[in-house]
């Protein structure tokens, strides 16, 4: 009786590993077609790429670069040694596609290396020069009428979308200039009141008037974060901290 209840349970505990066997199995082959349908991003570096590229930018008089990863929504502070020592989310260009920028008007936000060339701060003194431009930039009304929404909604982005500050990079460089002639080139420029798109200026990181839009992609081309990320920001940013942004098409 014994033998039997003994067999009978090595029978079962058989079976139940067989079982068991098929099922991982079939989850494994679920996962690996699963996996097959999600694009993948051949010609973007990953992160640790990218932090060692942009480690090679950084000096003694600039220890901390500013990396963007517009595939995850990020933006990290690496310091000298390659880490990561602060990370946020942001948001960037509403273009669809995420290319990199081209022209001016096609909503993208550009991919390579770049600078921050100046900073624009609303907690500089209020009669500096760089306190007044913020402020006259954050006074300019957006108007739904005119393209510019709140993320998810037709109200009016309205005032005040820069935030308290601003750290504008040196975009078109030299690379961007060169896609962008190549591109005109071919004939692929579109135009803009009878003259063709030039490449676009005035790329930026800044703060919002918007937090929705933080996680997404919305604007013209420059880089969002939230206000009190911006303000974080600034501790390791000056005039000529190295950028990069990286994207789906690499840099």
């Amino acid at each position: 009786m014994q033998r039997k209840r003994k067999t009978h349970y090595i029978t079962r505990l058989f079976f139940g590993i067989l079982i068991l066997i098929v099922a991982l199995t079939a989850f494994a082959d679920f996962g690996k077609s699963a996996h097959a349908n999600v694009p993948q991003e051949k010609n973007a570096p990953g992160l640790p790429a990218a932090r060692s590229m942009l480690r090679s930018r950084l000096s003694r008089d600039f220890p901390h670069g500013i990396l963007i990863d517009k595939r995850n929504f990020r933006l990290y502070i690496i310091q000298r040694n390659g880490e990561s020592i602060w990370e946020t989310q942001i948001g960037y260009g509403s273009n669809p596609d995420g290319k990199a920028k081209l022209h001016e008007g096609d909503n993208r936000t550009p991919e390579g290396f770049y600078k921050i060339q100046f900073i624009l701060s609303s907690r500089d003194p209020a009669d500096s020069s760089t306190a007044k431009r913020l402020r006259e930039l954050n006074q300019k009304e957006f108007k739904a009428q005119d393209g510019y929404t709140r993320f998810g909604s037709n109200q009016d982005e309205g005032t005040d979308i820069y935030g308290p500050l601003y750290f504008g990079i040196n975009y078109p460089n030299q690379q961007d200039l060169q896609r962008y002639q190549k591109a005109k080139d071919r004939g692929q420029l579109p135009s803009q009141n009878g003259e063709l798109a030039g490449p676009g200026f005035g790329i930026a990181i800044h703060g919002t008037n918007d937090p929705a839009s933080i996680g997404q992609k919305h604007g013209s081309g420059c880089i969002r974060v939230h206000n009190n990320s911006i303000i974080q920001l600034d501790r390791w940013v000056r005039k000529g901290t190295p950028v990069f942004i990286m994207g789906r098409t690499g840099a």
